[in-house]
């Protein structure tokens, strides 16, 4: 006579399903879990390659470059912002603490934004002044404010002194006077104000005046 063989005991399953969590908060935590960029967000952290730049290192394209990954993150945390407000409000879970919270973290990344097309600016500026430096400087025309170069006497737009001890002459127009030609013996015509006029011929005087 055999054992009978034992009964395997049946699986026990939970009859009560699992909360399910919501699809756009999961498919957020999926999402950060395998993106670096997103840990660091999350931390604070900057993992960019410019982040041991110092100021006075840095270059208006390390500018630029920063400021186009911070107006990446704006423009996705504002979309983020907008598809997480609709989801919680569609399950009536919307509540003002998160909807604060997150609209506080996309105005941070607004504000870097900002402070970085104000720090392009300046580095704009200053190399415009270095550029102007490097030629010798400008001088602002007093009388139209056009930039003209430090060793000009006038303004290339307006012809105004640039400096105070530059004196302006006035022109002297000189006017037509009859000229009298001397020729031996014979009468000749003078042109004068583009008319011809007659001179008589003047004879040769000796040495001693007779």
């Amino acid at each position: 006579m055999t054992d009978p063989a034992p009964e395997t005991p049946a699986e026990s399953t939970d009859p009560s399903p699992q909360p399910k969590r919501f699809l756009f908060l999961r498919r957020r935590e999926a999402a950060a879990a395998t993106d670096p960029a997103a840990q660091a967000a999350a931390t604070g952290a900057d993992t960019s390659a410019d982040a041991d730049i110092t100021p006075d290192r840095i270059r208006p394209g390390v500018v630029k470059r920063r400021r186009r990954q911070l107006t990446a993150q704006y423009e996705q945390g504002i979309f983020d912002l907008g598809g997480l407000a609709m989801e919680l409000h569609s399950r009536g879970l919307l509540a003002e603490d998160v909807m604060r919270r997150r609209a506080a973290e996309v105005t941070d990344i607004r504000a870097q934004v900002d402070d970085l097309s104000a720090q392009l600016d300046q580095l704009r500026q200053d190399r415009r002044d270095r550029r102007q430096a490097g030629r010798g400087g400008s001088i602002t025309c007093p009388a139209c404010g056009f930039h003209s170069r430090s060793t000009a006497n006038f303004c290339a737009a307006c012809g105004a002194p640039l400096k105070p001890d530059v004196v302006v002459v006035d022109a002297v127009i000189e006017e037509d006077q009859p000229t009298t030609v001397i020729v031996d013996e014979q009468v000749t015509t003078v042109i004068v104000d583009g008319d011809p006029q007659p001179t008589a011929a003047i004879p040769p005087q000796d040495e001693d005046g007779a």
